[in-house]
This record gives structure tokens, sequence and C-alpha cells, in this order.
């Protein structure tokens, strides 16, 4: 019996090998964006490699339970920076339910210093769920695990 052919996987396997390759021939280079400029013709001067620094979020955690009004830490790692970041400004957003569910328009912190390591905010009054995440924004951003906020919502989003 023939096998189907799954169009979608086709691509994505395609699109990973160019990326492997395009990073290969461009060292230093993030592998979709190497695969992007070759794919675009691009010379090796057009290149410039990026440092991207990611920390890991260590508070809050999915065991963590924040209070609407309280004051609360948000941690993270700051142990293995890159050489070079493009940005030490950081903002933390509070989301819920998805990743694309992030109120940006009312940062939860901003302007700190991300070698820092932690920051503190004041938990909004907001529904009660045990999807809340934070997003710590700099030179690049880092989704914590869901958590609780607990409390009487004035806010509901």
């Amino acid at each position: 019996m023939p096998q189907e052919f799954n169009l979608t996987a086709a691509r994505n396997e395609t699109d990973s090998r160019l990326a492997h390759a395009a990073a290969a021939t461009y060292p230093g280079v993030n592998g979709t964006d190497a695969a992007a400029a070759a794919a675009a013709g691009a010379d090796d001067a057009a290149l410039v490699p990026r440092d991207v620094w990611s920390p890991e979020i260590f508070s809050p955690n999915a065991r963590d339970v924040w209070t609407a009004g309280s004051t609360v830490a948000v941690r993270w790692d700051t142990a293995d920076p890159p050489g070079e970041v493009t940005s030490y400004a950081g903002r933390v957003l509070l989301g819920r339910s998805s990743v694309t569910d992030v109120c940006a328009e009312h940062p939860l912190a901003e302007g700190f210093n991300l070698t820092q390591g932690s920051v503190k905010v004041k938990v909004p009054a907001v529904k009660p769920s045990n999807h809340y995440f934070v997003v710590l924004i700099g030179d690049s951003g880092n989704r914590s695990p869901s958590f609780t906020i607990l409390g009487r919502p004035l806010v509901d989003w």
C-alpha cells in the first residue's frame, strides 16, 4: 500500500535541513536567520552573528501561588550571559492561558537591568486562575511555567 504524502512534514524537514546546512555555512549565526539569508542570496559580509540571552525563570514556578495586591519577586538565572547582549533593559509581562495572551499594555516591571537576577512586582487584581505565567523580555523573551494567582478580580482580560 502506498504511503500517504504529508506536505507539511516534508516542508518542515526541508526547512530544518536548510537551517542546519546554512548554520554550518555561516557559523555563529542563528540557523533560521542563516537559512533565510542563504535563500535570499546574501553574502558572508551581510550576516552578523547574534548572541541571544534567554535566561531561565526560577520564580514564579508551577508550585507558586501569588495573591492579588501582594509584592513578589520574579527571579531568573544570570549565570551565563552571552559575550555581547543587545539590551540589558528588562521588562516583565503577565500572561494567561497561552503564549499569545500577554498583557503588554501593563507590564509588571520595566527598565531594570537583566543582570540583577530579580525584580519585585505588585501582583495585579486579576481573575483567579492557575494558568498565569510571566514573560521576561530583554535581549530575548523567556516564559515561566504556569502558576496560580488568587484574590478578588478587578481586571478580567
